[in-house]
């Protein structure tokens, strides 16, 4: 269901990209909350997923109350923390990432780049002050035993807890920087950096959170598993496919010359 709710939002941006603004009028805000109902559907789902792996003792449970397989876990507050989290978070990387975008373009089109900092820039402030305090949040809500080790019982795990903390604040302390300033180019690498460090460290955290969770109940090196070489073949080949088709189209296809 998250596939075929994230295939149909991706073709409806596609139509709306694509197709004359007057044909589409009277569907135009139908279709957006359609698109935007299923991106949010998506990330709610993974993160109730998730949040339902961590918890093994419910999960069999839960596995044979039905049949097909649909049920929406609910039981924890921890579901709705994380899937705010996933949201503000992705608003602070689409806003980087269309900022370096702009930057590369600021010499062609110099309203564009202006215009987007002038949106973006709050976008991003925004959404970081959210994902600050739903952080903050998540952290007292953890278990005793994480929450610890968060802070100071285990010095690896609060260090890179902390250093992500800081590289947050970095990215704050950029985005903040207004038009032409934020589009320096120091300026949007430190953004950019410190960016992929705090998604990178806050990741290691995510795992150390998940380990501790379910390390009790389940243990990747004390399962048995097999290689099915037929299935990671075809995967590999698949992604190398899909790969050299969004090169051809990024770089291969040259815009048609309006006359």
């Amino acid at each position: 269901m998250i596939l075929a709710f994230i295939m149909s939002t991706y073709y409806i941006f596609y139509l709306l990209g694509w197709t004359d603004e007057k044909v589409l009028n009277p569907l135009r805000l139908p279709l957006l909350i359609a698109a935007f109902a299923g991106l949010l559907y998506a990330a709610f789902m993974y993160g109730a997923n998730n949040s339902l792996m961590q918890a093994p003792a419910k999960f069999h449970s839960i596995y044979n109350s039905t049949f097909y397989g649909i049920y929406v876990y609910l039981g924890d507050i921890h579901i709705i923390l994380r899937f705010l989290h996933v949201i503000f978070g992705a608003v602070m990387i689409a806003s980087v990432t269309l900022l370096a975008i702009s930057y590369f373009k600021k010499d062609a089109d110099e309203n564009f780049a202006a215009y987007s900092a002038a949106y973006l820039r709050p976008a991003f402030l925004a959404a970081f002050a959210l994902q600050a305090t739903t952080g903050l949040v998540m952290l007292f809500a953890q278990k005793p035993e994480i929450f610890s080790a968060l802070t100071g019982a285990s010095p690896a795990m609060t260090i890179v807890l902390w250093t992500g903390v800081t590289a947050a604040f970095v990215q704050a302390f950029f985005a903040h920087l207004k038009s032409p300033k934020i589009f320096k180019k120091w300026n949007l690498v430190s953004l950019v950096a410190s960016s992929a460090l705090t998604l990178i460290l806050m990741a290691v955290v995510r795992d150390f959170i998940r380990d501790a969770e379910i390390g009790a109940a389940f243990s990747y090196m004390n399962n048995p598993y097999q290689w099915n070489f037929v299935v990671l073949g075809a995967f590999f080949v698949t992604l190398a496919a899909g790969a050299a088709t969004v090169a051809y189209m990024l770089f291969g296809l040259k815009e048609k010359e309006i006359k």
